[in-house]
């Protein structure tokens, strides 16, 4: 009789993290499974999330409205936004990072949820905390013309500023590009 084969694994080390094990990346690094950094109140968020499908649409922008007003139940406060063919930016301000993963949960989930599709956001969010004033004035700028730089034009429809911060770095740059848009 035939003696059994064993099956060697992986020779010489037990358990742990293998060379190419686990589920393989999507086509893009995408962001990794990292711990966030701690925020706080003071500090404004740029965040960006990415979808499958072609998410420009009036009953999408409807959606994501909703799903700001959810997340403002959670103190994630969305400043500006805009809503591109496969993307969203947003800024947004949050006391702390519990409601920060609360609030972008129930964002993320009622956009997913309500447009009935499945699976279709494509990776975690990527998050930048913004330190700086100026930080904070070229984010919101990038934010405000995302539509030019995608588009060519700028369609107000899909790029809105939702409400004035409450951090000091936010209402600085608010006013100052409020004042330079109405002159």
């Amino acid at each position: 009789m035939k003696k059994q084969l064993s099956l060697d694994l992986y020779k010489g080390k037990h358990g742990g993290r293998r060379p190419n094990s686990g589920r393989p990346r999507l086509h893009s690094k995408g962001v990794a499974h990292r711990t966030r950094e701690k925020i706080n109140a003071y500090t404004p968020l740029h965040i960006n999330f990415k979808y499958k499908a072609f998410i420009r649409t009036n009953k999408v922008l409807e959606i994501l409205e909703i799903g700001i007003k959810n997340a403002y139940r959670h103190e994630l406060k969305v400043t500006h936004y805009t809503l591109q063919s496969n993307h969203v930016h947003i800024i947004v301000e949050s006391p702390h990072n519990e409601s920060l993963i609360k609030g972008m949960r129930s964002l993320t989930n009622t956009i997913v949820k309500r447009m009935g599709k499945g699976s279709i956001q494509i990776e975690r969010y990527h998050l930048h905390v913004l330190r700086t004033p100026t930080e904070v004035s070229n984010a919101v700028t990038y934010v405000l013309g995302n539509d030019i730089k995608h588009r060519g034009k700028l369609d107000l429809k899909f790029t809105k500023k939702v409400q004035s911060g409450s951090c000091w770095l936010l209402r600085t740059i608010s006013s100052s590009k409020d004042t330079a848009s109405e002159a």
